[in-house]
């Protein structure tokens, strides 16, 4: 790909003692202390020296909390403890498989040491968590029989949503702990009612939180404190989520979103991954949400093709970050390199067919298709390192190699491909925030069904694009574990005439 940079742009400037740059506002840059800090009542951080572009980057030591070392709060009873504990050294392992460890190992044990909301709200979490282990792993107790178990989950929810009440009560004042403590439980409401399959409240929960972000963004313009980074990112993630899931009993809200997103179109360096995978999650919202405004028409050239320069440059920034990346680095951090190589190319073969045009376009894309799950295989041989620690199944609240490996089986007609993404659904027992594995394997398994119609297909160019599935929505009762899939293709080439598929599957 190009690596100049096109004509117009600019380089953003990554200059700046490390308080300016986390607030986003312009720095004079004084030695020691910088004027626009000290004149604000700040505390001046100082500077960080940037990585040149020959530069190994080395990967920053995590920081976690283990259980042996925790001065455990008060619980309720023995049944929260153990659930506590559970979270701390099951759940805080698997969680973070991909991204968000510095949230999920830190950040989130540290508040719920002191928030009682955040405390009950990963209880609740630790409930769900414990069922799916034991259920997948057929050791199912008398204690932990799912009525109860479900029942005991839902109390420890409801008791975080009181606490929050008294939070969000605080934080009116501004102040910043609170709001931090605040939307740190409000991620956690979402990652629950996904897991219960409430899609709908956690929608409500997902927009209450990007509405506080935008405003705190603005806020941050007249000397406001910026919200941290990394609970940004798992807001965009799940956002992300969200939008890409669509469970028909939850469309995404598109008008009711409060941000404003803007591409990121610098040939810049990323200074670490999370940074790469902010920037790519970006990418998908923006162009999920231009696809939007655009219905029913499809989305205009311009837009794709701005979108299409913004990936072009984003893969070389990548290329680049990967460049400088020590081994030991590469080496830790390689599942989380794995899961973005995988998701740069689900974007790529989305652009390339126009979002959503002719089916058949998706046949051009075979090579990049097989590459999406020869990447799902790595990620998933990687993530057993973590499983043996934290279980046999990975369980994490965010989308992880499902998503793209559903894109493979129901958008690539290659029998061989897409039978290969089919079964390392089948084979791997994942959750993944909204996504499970066996569900998407089995709503796939239906759209191939329709597509080959029990014919013996070698080449996807056998199959017509009147044949081919358009749009495949679900609706999930992951109580009772099922999903109805609605399959929408068209009677003719012409596309003036439409029809639904329907089947219940259970899972």
């Amino acid at each position: 790909m190009n690596s100049g940079l096109p004509q117009g742009f600019k380089l953003r400037v990554r200059t700046g003692c490390n308080t300016c740059r986390i607030r986003k506002v312009k720095c004079d840059e004084g030695k020691p202390t910088c004027q626009r800090c000290t004149s604000t009542s700040r505390t001046c951080d100082g500077y960080s020296r940037s990585p040149s572009r020959g530069s190994p980057i080395r990967s920053p030591p995590t920081r976690s909390l283990s259980p042996s070392f925790i001065a455990l709060p008060v619980f309720d009873d023995d049944q929260q403890r153990s659930l506590f504990r559970f979270f701390v050294s099951c759940t805080a392992v698997v969680a973070p498989i991909y991204y968000g460890k510095d949230f999920w190992s830190r950040r989130v044990l540290q508040l719920s040491l002191s928030e009682p909301a955040v405390r009950y709200a990963i209880c609740g979490l630790s409930a769900l968590h414990r069922m799916f282990r034991a259920a997948q792993e057929n050791t199912l107790s008398p204690d932990l029989l799912i009525g109860v178990s479900r029942s005991y989950a839902l109390q420890q929810y409801n008791l975080a949503v009181n606490h929050t009440h008294k939070l969000i009560t605080e934080s009116l004042s501004g102040a910043g702990e609170k709001i931090v403590q605040g939307l740190v439980a409000c991620i956690l409401f979402v990652c629950f009612e996904n897991q219960i399959g409430n899609f709908q409240m956690a929608q409500v929960h997902l927009q209450h939180g990007l509405k506080i972000l935008a405003l705190r963004a603005m806020a941050v313009q007249s000397g406001g404190e910026q919200v941290p980074s990394d609970i940004q990112d798992v807001f965009h993630r799940l956002d992300l989520q969200a939008m890409s899931f669509a469970d028909d009993t939850a469309p995404y809200l598109y008008d009711a979103s409060p941000e404003k997103i803007e591409l990121d179109t610098t040939r810049s360096q990323f200074e670490s991954l999370d940074e790469a995978g902010s920037s790519l999650i970006r990418i998908f919202r923006w162009s999920f949400r231009k696809a939007s405004e655009c219905e029913p028409n499809p989305i205009s050239y311009e837009d794709l093709e701005v979108c299409t320069i913004a990936l072009s440059i984003w893969t070389d920034n990548f290329a680049d970050f990967m460049a400088r990346l020590s081994q030991e680095a590469t080496e830790k951090s390689k599942r989380t390199i794995t899961l973005l190589g995988m998701y740069q190319r689900v974007i790529h073969v989305m652009l390339s067919v126009g979002l959503y045009g002719e089916e058949c376009r998706n046949d051009s894309c075979e090579t990049t298709f097989s590459e999406i799950v020869h990447l799902g295989e790595q990620a998933l041989a990687n993530g057993k390192s973590v499983m043996v620690e934290g279980g046999t199944n990975i369980y994490s609240f965010e989308m992880g190699v499902i998503c793209p490996l559903f894109v493979v089986g129901i958008k690539c007609r290659n029998p061989r491909i897409r039978r290969h993404a089919l079964k390392l659904l089948k084979d791997m027992r994942l959750q993944e925030g909204s996504w499970e594995s066996i569900a998407a394997a089995r709503t796939a398994e239906f759209v191939i069904e329709i597509e080959e119609q029990g014919l013996a297909i070698t080449d996807a160019s056998q199959i017509r694009e009147c044949a081919r599935v358009h749009i495949t929505n679900v609706s999930v009762d992951a109580e009772h574990r099922r999903v109805k899939v609605s399959c929408l293709l068209c009677l003719s080439t012409e596309e003036t005439s439409w029809y639904f598929r329907k089947r219940v599957i259970s899972y």
